[in-house]
């Protein structure tokens, strides 16, 4: 196993500021993957009157989604009560299903919130 530490860079998606790593696909390319845990780059930006949660978090997820996922994979992130992991995830499973992938999700809620979509071979873990 193995750490590699990113760099973040802004990026724009629906006329909103957000973060993601840079380089990330050079990490992933040529590899699958059946398990991605989300929980990173932060989630918001610090300003001058305080943090500014962004709209869309974490959403590297995106660049694995055509040629980095097995055929059955969990993925799972972390502060699904925030609104931008919640509209990354939405993206997320919408992106899925237009490639006709057969989808079920979980929401463990706590004190913070995971959120999986999954394919049928993991429904298992929706039993936790």
């Amino acid at each position: 196993m193995s750490i590699i530490q990113l760099d973040e860079e802004p990026f724009e998606y629906n006329n909103t500021s957000n973060i993601r790593f840079k380089d990330f696909e050079k990490v992933v390319d040529g590899k699958k993957y059946d398990l991605v845990i989300i929980d990173g780059p932060r989630g918001f930006i610090r300003g001058s009157d305080g943090d500014q949660l962004l709209e869309y978090l974490r959403t590297n997820i995106w660049q694995m989604i055509h040629s980095n996922l097995a055929d059955d994979f969990i993925i799972i992130i972390d502060d699904y009560e925030r609104k931008g992991e919640k509209n990354t995830m939405d993206h997320t499973k919408k992106m899925l299903e237009e490639n006709s992938i057969e989808l079920f999700t979980y929401t463990a809620k706590g004190f913070k919130s995971q959120h999986a979509i999954f394919t049928g071979k993991y429904k298992f873990i929706s039993w936790i």
